[in-house]
């Protein structure tokens, strides 16, 4: 067969033959195509996806940054406004430190002059 090649002589094979194959051929080959776009669409696909991720994890990040930040701010604020109170609850423990000295001092007097009106009221009474 090889010797027919060299000479020239070429067998003839049906067109039927030739178009069949040539149409599976080519079949096949727009198969592989189609796949390797699919593959090539998924794999697109898929890095959007994975930079969508990274974006969303970006934007969550700052929004936590952002969170954290007011939070702490609120924080020093709500401090300063607690200690404010406590200053204001110790002027008024002050006060009432104060008021209850006085109180105690007049209770003492009170008792002194009542303490003395009686004996005075004795003597008195003892003497008349």
């Amino acid at each position: 067969m090889e010797a027919r090649l060299k000479q020239g002589n070429v067998p003839e094979i049906p067109e039927e033959l030739i178009r069949r194959i040539v149409s599976e051929e080519i079949e096949r080959l727009l198969r592989k195509r189609e796949e390797a776009l699919r593959e090539a669409s998924l794999l697109e696909r898929i890095v959007r996806v994975e930079e969508a991720l990274l974006a969303q994890t970006e934007v969550i990040k700052s929004l936590q940054r952002e969170m954290n930040a007011r939070f702490e701010a609120l924080l020093r604020e709500m401090d300063s406004r607690f200690e404010a109170v406590n200053e204001r609850f110790e002027v008024i423990d002050k006060r009432f430190e104060s008021l209850e000295k006085r109180f105690d001092m007049f209770q003492r007097v009170y008792y002194i002059s009542f303490i003395f009106l009686t004996a005075f009221i004795a003597v008195l009474k003892f003497l008349f």
